[in-house]
């Protein structure tokens, strides 16, 4: 993979690995050098493609409840949110 990814990197639709993803590029994208695979295809910026995913990211998820974890050794609570990771859902 490249490293001089920037905001303003061409990433096409093929590149990404979820076909809904894929999808918005290719409604939104224009014909640009992919960064990564280097054709030329649909594509939208690591920008673009930020923005096009942060709203349906905002409308479906949040941070999960605190919940409590106990020690086996002590009386004393942990609280840990609960469900997935920001990472692990995109």
């Amino acid at each position: 993979m490249p490293t001089n990814w920037s905001a303003a990197s061409p990433l096409c639709s093929d590149c990404v690995g979820d076909p809904e993803v894929g999808k918005l590029i290719r409604a939104n994208g224009a014909r640009a050098r992919c960064e990564n695979c280097g054709r030329r295809r649909k594509s939208v910026s690591l920008e673009q493609l930020a923005e096009l995913v942060d709203g349906v990211y905002r409308d479906f998820y949040s941070p999960g409840e605190m919940e409590p974890r106990f020690s086996r050794d002590t009386d004393h609570v942990e609280y840990q949110q609960s469900g997935e990771s920001p990472v692990d859902i995109v």
